[in-house]
């Protein structure tokens, strides 16, 4: 399915391929995400480059990427002539990052097909691409991001060290520069108190743990966001199996969670959920936290089987257009922050109307 050539209102009327479950998907692992950064060598990095030399590198990445197979029929958005209110929704579908929406001088981003795979150009190194997969499934998120890799490679030089990897701006990502990360919802480990004893295991096997949006962004509705905090010293797979086999043992640990709040808490555990769905059926104004936290008990519910007729996929698409530039976008209009509560808890309450 090719993206339709009429801007960002094109791009969110489409659902999101990374956020599409499956009937058989437990909802825990939401996500699953693979990123390279790149520079090429005969740049200056973007940190120290002028407006010419990025507006250079972007139309050379552009033409590039644009000969790749997997970006057939993708759809390429000029950071320079987005408005903010666009520039936010690229953001909220996490299709770029929070840094490349503040820049504009030679900052773009190719979006492919579904969603799923996209390249950010300009952002804190010359090339940031990522895969984005439905569920845990790191391994074929590598496995795209790292065929487009070989591909760019044909057609670029990056700047590459014998001794050090991939060179890039900031050390962190130095070597691979592969970031793997995953999108975890772990309601009953919060509810059951364990949680802050496994985040402080993860920190210490070197496992950066953040909220829904990344970098800087607080933990909301029980989501979190788990990456390797090395890039260098291992190679890409032992990288991506790493975190894959943490993302397993959460999963693991957050289902035997559920199954224990069941057996030993299952009336409050019910009656939080069918509260929380109540407010979310009725409520007349929502924040987009207050959303974030009465979901996250909805889709334990949908877990436990409290709603049959309702799937995760109802509510993963509520995830992203109930968000503030999406409200905006889609009803045409520039609203003030209550006047976007009231809008989210009105288009919320049209699709828990389905399920009364």
């Amino acid at each position: 399915m090719n993206l339709p050539d009429n801007g960002i209102q094109g791009l969110i009327g489409q659902e999101a391929g990374w956020l599409t479950a499956s009937d058989s998907d437990p909802g825990v692992v939401i996500s699953s995400r693979v990123r390279l950064a790149r520079n090429l060598a005969e740049h200056i990095f973007p940190g120290r480059s002028g407006q010419a030399e990025r507006s250079l590198v972007r139309e050379e990445v552009r033409k590039a990427s644009s000969a790749i197979n997997y970006f057939g029929g993708a759809a390429f958005f000029d950071l320079e002539v987005l408005n903010q209110l666009d520039r936010t929704a690229l953001w909220e579908r996490r299709l770029i990052s929070s840094d490349l929406m503040d820049k504009k001088n030679g900052a773009g981003v190719l979006v492919g097909r579904n969603q799923s795979l996209d390249l950010m150009i300009n952002e804190e190194d010359h090339i940031r691409m990522q895969s984005l997969l439905p569920g845990l499934d790191l391994i074929e998120a590598f496995r795209i991001v790292d065929q487009v890799d070989d591909q760019l490679q044909r057609r670029l030089a990056m700047a590459y060290s014998p001794e050090w990897g991939f060179l890039t701006c900031c050390p962190s990502n130095l070597g691979t520069g592969l970031r793997a990360s995953l999108l975890i919802h772990l309601p009953a480990l919060v509810r059951a108190k364990r949680i802050e004893k496994l985040l402080n295991q993860l920190e210490a096997e070197g496992i950066l743990v953040r909220g829904f949006y990344g970098e800087g962004s607080e933990v909301a509705g029980d989501i979190f966001q788990i990456s390797n905090r090395a890039t260098l010293g291992r190679n890409e797979l032992e990288i991506i199996e790493h975190v894959e086999r943490v993302g397993r043992s959460l999963m693991e640990q957050e289902l035997e969670a559920r199954r224990y709040i069941m057996d030993h808490v299952r009336r409050q555990t019910e009656d939080n959920i069918w509260r929380a769905f109540g407010i979310l059926a009725n409520a007349r104004m929502l924040s987009s936290r207050e959303f974030l936290e009465l979901t996250s008990s909805l889709r334990l519910g949908i877990f436990l089987g409290l709603f049959p007729r309702m799937g995760l996929n109802a509510l993963n698409k509520l995830l992203i257009t109930t968000q503030p530039a999406h409200l905006q976008i889609m009803l045409d209009a520039r609203m003030e922050a209550h006047e976007r509560d009231g809008e989210r808890a009105k288009m919320v309450r049209a699709v828990m109307a389905d399920f009364i």
